[in-house]
């Protein structure tokens, strides 16, 4: 079975302290064949280019020496997570274009005004503004290119929920919409964010109601990352990650190198 990991944050995030190596040997540990180290890279106006955040060159360096050290053993890709791109299209085009990346997954964390949503209060009678202003920010973000795959599409639903509003995917569903029609016009993907399941949940982001959608819309692209901040979340649900997937509809599950998709057959 191919398993893998597209979605992981090392000691080169701001939000992680997890050295590199270490994910790697959890990643070999657990029978993963390949896994991205997906850095955040979040510009804002204070700083643009995340200088203060986001020190590429070691980056690389470590990467290359995990490749030397354990590449007869699991496949590293070197990847990034590129925010707001809907907000800051130049300082991301600058970044994927000078640097040897071998995946790009595109997210919005922040909205117009550098507003973190992961922070903001949200209630029964703001949801819905909420909503589309999420969404049609972020369609605004898969307009760009600036990304192989679309990473986390309800990005927002994640901390709607932890204020305990109730919310469905009827409430958001044709805003979601709108994203994925970008992605797909523009040759694109989206990924199958398995965070949730580690909450004890039977739910990835998006859900498999627009995982269904997608793919009846022509979607093909599609990986999977856990979204891993710390060690023990590398690689975990991976197998229960590709059965919602083919349940969905998906036969394959993609990697990338050199930017470039390629796809595994699923079998579960």
């Amino acid at each position: 079975m191919f398993l893998t990991d597209c979605h992981l944050h090392s000691e080169f995030s701001f939000d992680s302290q997890t050295p590199v190596n270490d994910i790697v040997e959890r990643a070999i540990e657990l029978g993963l064949s390949e896994i991205a180290i997906t850095d955040h890279f979040d510009p804002c106006k204070a700083d643009p280019d995340c200088e203060k955040m986001y020190d590429t060159e070691n980056y690389f360096k470590r990467i290359y020496e995990a490749r030397e050290k354990y590449g007869d053993k699991i496949k590293i890709a070197a990847g990034v997570e590129a925010g707001q791109a809907q907000l800051y299209p130049e300082n991301v085009k600058k970044l994927i274009e000078n640097h040897p990346y071998d995946f790009v997954i595109g997210s919005v964390h922040n909205v117009t005004g550098d507003i973190d949503l992961a922070f903001e209060s949200y209630t029964i009678s703001n949801k819905t503004s909420w909503l589309e202003r999420y969404f049609l920010e972020a369609a605004e973000a898969a307009k760009t290119g600036l990304y192989d795959v679309f990473g986390h599409v309800n990005y927002i639903c994640r901390y709607i929920k932890k204020k305990t509003v109730p919310l469905n995917v009827h409430d958001y569903e044709d805003l979601a919409i709108l994203v994925l029609r970008q992605v797909i016009a523009l040759g694109k993907g989206i990924e199958i964010n398995i965070s949730s399941l580690r909450d004890g949940g039977n739910t990835t982001m998006p859900p498999i109601e627009l995982l269904k959608k997608y793919r009846a819309m022509g979607g093909e692209i599609l990986t999977m990352g856990t979204d891993a901040h710390v060690l023990h979340h590398v690689g975990k649900y991976a197998e229960k990650g590709l059965a919602i997937a083919k349940r969905a509809g998906f036969n394959y599950i993609a990697t990338f190198e050199n930017r470039k998709p390629i796809f595994h057959k699923i079998e579960i």
